[in-house]
């Protein structure tokens, strides 16, 4: 019997957790236009890092190429855990 595939660890620079949302998670429609997140100073810190850390791993990428030029920092915004995930990530369509 084969063995099954192993699932591919994704990769993340950090993250941070936040301690709540303005307006709440539950309170959230299609016509929020703004969602405060609240994060401790020590979680804060984290996701500076976080973000400074995907930013110098993109900034090494060749720009005048099609990977550097669509290469992208994303904040992934997990609501259920309370965690913001910093993760590379690629731009759908070059910003002028």
């Amino acid at each position: 019997m084969p063995e099954p595939k192993a699932k591919l660890k994704t990769f993340s620079f950090g993250e941070g957790k936040f301690n709540r949302t303005s307006p709440a998670i539950y309170d959230l429609s299609s016509e929020t236009k703004i969602l405060n997140i609240e994060l401790p100073l020590e979680q804060a810190l984290k996701l500076i890092l976080a973000i400074n850390e995907g930013c110098r791993h993109i900034n090494q990428y060749n720009c005048s190429t099609t990977e550097g030029k669509l290469a992208t920092v994303n904040l992934a915004v997990h609501l259920k855990s309370n965690r913001i995930v910093v993760v590379e990530g690629k731009a759908q369509n070059k910003e002028s």
